[in-house]
């Protein structure tokens, strides 16, 4: 017998505005690219429009929350097309970069949070919108070149080079939205991808702009005036041409920016300095399975795959739940080519 769930949804002011009984949870979640997913009612649910948060709720408490992205109401009832919360995240923000040079990474995240949904307008914020940082991050690098930008290319990027995660919820009640961010605990997960009960697993990794260990890069406003680094077997760049990875693979790059030096400094140290989580390991788990416990992780929480007696390491980014599985992904890599050019279009954003 199915569980039965609840889908309530609310107004940015946490006010009800429609509930139903559905037999589907949303079954599947990815921290880079927040797919949508559909709940189904046979209730006419007139007044839930676009933009509505939801939560999706059975007797063991809340098991989703989520924004509507589309709602059709037929003659049959009402099919709600829903997007994780964090999809209110995935606009363009404006903002001073030159914060990141005095804030942790985590407070000026926060900070762009509440200036998007605390601030001076009141019809676009959220009721009791709050952001809560749990670690600090001094001295971040995002290569930002200007100060309006994707703000999910960027919460990419902290999770990427930082393993900064933002998680976010709210609770109607007491009438509150929390973002929160920082790093997941690094609970010494380990996953023996090996034994019984996985299935299915996959292992690629990305060599991050196509592989480059050499950069030029060349002043727009000055041609004569150009700086190359190079990227050394410890993972550390710098303009040292001795210990360099071979074989060569250089590019050459413009920089636009009145400081030059400092925008080279920060553009090939982007480029070049592999991601700690340029990879995508995926595998399938049996509901069966006692020892892998996916549930009691949280997104965002660094992992070790043992795999074909090699050692990998990822970070947990999504999950999607069948009845009688759950296929784990890990890792800031997409190969799907719908996810690509998600994460494309963000970056040019």
């Amino acid at each position: 017998m199915q569980t039965p769930f609840r889908a309530e949804f609310f107004s940015h002011s946490l006010e009800l505005v429609a509930w139903a009984q559905i037999e589907n949870a949303p079954a599947a979640f990815d921290y880079l690219t927040l797919d949508a997913t559909t709940v189904t009612t046979n209730k006419a649910l007139d007044a839930v429009s676009p933009l509505d948060l939801c939560r999706v709720v059975s007797a063991d408490g809340t098991r989703f929350s989520g924004v509507v992205s589309a709602s059709t109401v037929t003659d049959a009832g009402t099919s709600v097309t829903v997007k994780p919360l964090l999809a209110l995240l995935d606009v363009t923000c404006v903002f001073d970069r030159t914060r990141l040079q005095t804030a942790t990474l985590e407070q000026f995240l926060a900070e762009i949070l509440t200036d998007l949904y605390a601030g001076g307008d009141a019809l676009q914020n959220l009721a009791g919108f709050n952001a809560v940082t749990t670690s600090e991050t001094p001295e971040a690098k995002l290569n930002l070149k200007d100060n309006v930008h994707s703000l999910y290319d960027i919460l990419t990027s902290a999770l990427k080079k930082y393993g900064v995660v933002v998680s976010m919820d709210f609770d109607p009640a007491a009438k509150t939205v929390t973002a929160t961010i920082g790093k997941a605990e690094d609970r010494g997960w380990i996953i023996e991808a090996d034994l019984p009960g996985c299935a299915d697993v996959s292992v690629d990794f990305s060599d991050g702009l196509d592989g480059t260990n050499k950069l030029t890069l060349v002043d727009k406003n000055d041609e004569t005036q150009r700086v190359t680094y190079y990227l050394h077997p410890d993972g550390s760049v710098d303009t040292s041409g001795e210990n360099r990875i071979t074989p060569v693979r250089f590019a050459f790059e413009y920089i636009d920016d009145e400081d030059f030096a400092t925008a080279a400094a920060e553009r090939a140290d982007d480029a070049l300095k592999p991601a700690e989580y340029d990879n995508l390991i995926e595998m399938t788990v049996l509901h069966t399975n006692r020892v892998v416990r996916w549930r009691e992780h949280a997104i965002g929480e660094p992992v070790t795959v043992l795999y074909r007696g090699a050692q990998y390491k990822s970070v947990f980014t999504g999950w999607t739940e069948s009845e009688r599985a759950a296929t784990l992904t890990f890792g800031a890599v997409r190969l799907e080519l719908t996810k690509k050019l998600m994460l494309e279009r963000r970056r040019n954003t």
